[in-house]
């Protein structure tokens, strides 16, 4: 399954540019949790998993607030 995570900014949208974020793939929910929070060296993160990254419609956030 192919992820999507990043750490929202202190107003909550999702941040420009390539830092704080990452694409991965992973092979369950669980083990992106664990991933995104090691890549990102934090807690405070949004993941996401989706089929194609472009279309939000295929968006199904696992962790954190999608805004």
């Amino acid at each position: 399954m192919k992820y999507y995570a990043y750490i929202p900014l202190k107003d909550g949208t999702e941040p420009c540019g390539t830092e704080n974020r990452c694409l991965f793939e992973s092979a369950g929910d669980f083990w992106a949790n664990h991933m995104a929070k090691r890549r990102l060296n934090t807690t405070n993160f949004v993941l996401i998993r989706y089929t194609h990254l472009y279309d939000e419609k295929t968006y199904k956030v696992i962790t954190g607030k999608y805004i």
